[in-house]
């Protein structure tokens, strides 16, 4: 743990870069975190565990309305 505080002690120079970085990697970590739900109803209608919808739903802010309107979005791509 010393070695850590030495270490610490001499990045006076590049405290910005490191703010800069730590900053980047929580970005990275959120945004994985949001993306990798959002492909979720493709990958359902790709391997067919859902079906295809065919009728187009009417676009509301409510999370199961977004859930149909995008399996219906993948629907249409593929």
């Amino acid at each position: 743990m010393k070695t850590f505080w030495k270490l610490f002690g001499r990045i006076g120079k590049y405290r910005g870069k490191v703010a800069g970085n730590i900053f980047s990697n929580i970005l990275v970590a959120l945004f994985t975190v949001v993306s990798i739900p959002a492909i979720i109803p493709f990958f359902e209608i790709l391997f067919e565990q859902v079906e295809v919808m065919t009728d187009p739903v009417e676009f509301e802010f409510s999370a199961d309305t977004i859930g149909q309107w995008a399996q219906y979005q993948y629907s249409q791509l593929i």
